[in-house]
């Protein structure tokens, strides 16, 4: 019998298992692979997360994750960040890099794409790029991804 679960299900018994309020998930993966269960999670936290705080996510998941049905003495755990090349896709992500340099692919017509511009800041609404020529306003349902850009 294959077990399946609901996104939100998996999602809220994730969230259940992240006590730090500043730390948030950016995505996660659940795979079975002969008869064993993988979870992959991605974290991150407002001011960037470290390796304690994804040791304490990654401990807390294998002591107390639960699922209907599932066999966690089955279940491996990874946890770790998204890394610089994961697409910014959220309005919590954008608030984390304001300052920095970031390509924003998007669907505005009116605009180039993709902006490559510093985020000055970010609202319910959009967020204020710095581009060299001049301030662009980007409604945040016309952003596809961001990409952070490292200065060499």
């Amino acid at each position: 019998m294959a077990l399946e679960w609901p996104d939100e299900v998996v999602e809220n018994a994730i969230a259940s298992c992240i006590r730090d309020e500043s730390v948030f998930l950016v995505e996660w993966r659940l795979d079975n692979r002969r008869e064993a269960w993988q979870l992959n999670i991605r974290c991150e936290a407002d001011s960037g997360i470290t390796i304690d705080q994804l040791a304490v996510i990654n401990r807390t998941l294998r002591d107390t994750f639960q699922l209907p049905g599932l066999d966690t003495e089955k279940l491996s755990v990874e946890v770790s960040s998204p890394g610089l090349k994961h697409p910014i896709t959220k309005p919590r992500h954008f608030k984390r890099h304001i300052g920095h340099q970031i390509k924003f692919e998007h669907d505005l017509p009116a605009v180039d794409n993709p902006v490559v511009g510093t985020i000055e800041a970010v609202e319910n609404e959009g967020v204020a790029i710095k581009t060299d020529k001049g301030q662009v306003q980007m409604p945040l349902q016309n952003i596809q991804a961001g990409y952070v850009q490292l200065k060499w």
